[in-house]
């Protein structure tokens, strides 16, 4: 497993990224925390997409979490996958009372 706290220094998302794969809505200072999970080998979402997520994040000042599933797909149900789905459902729980329940800042200090 990766967490990637420093994508939000990288650089501003690719200029050929669609504005259809994009949110909605900008991230602003004040949104709730995110939690991205992502997967090398995820067809459904390139794992581009959660680093550009995260790196608007960073750059509105949104306190974010990037967790890189190792071997994962797009459903998190990968056999030999790291962390295992048992795992991640923890890492989720823990994020939850983290930050909502104890609101203890994020590493990324957003």
């Amino acid at each position: 497993m990766k967490r990637c706290a420093e994508v939000s220094q990288r650089q501003p998302p690719a200029p050929w990224v669609s504005e259809r794969s994009r949110p909605a809505r900008a991230p602003e200072r004040g949104d709730s925390p995110f939690l991205i999970l992502d997967a090398p080998n995820d067809q459904t979402v390139h794992p581009q997409q959660s680093e550009e997520l995260a790196w608007d994040l960073g750059a509105n000042g949104v306190p974010h979490e990037l967790v890189s599933v190792t071997q994962g797909g797009h459903g998190f149900s990968t056999q030999g996958e790291t962390p295992d789905e048992a795992a991640i459902i923890h890492l989720v729980v823990a994020f939850f009372v983290r930050t909502l329940v104890s609101h203890q800042p994020l590493a990324n200090g957003a």
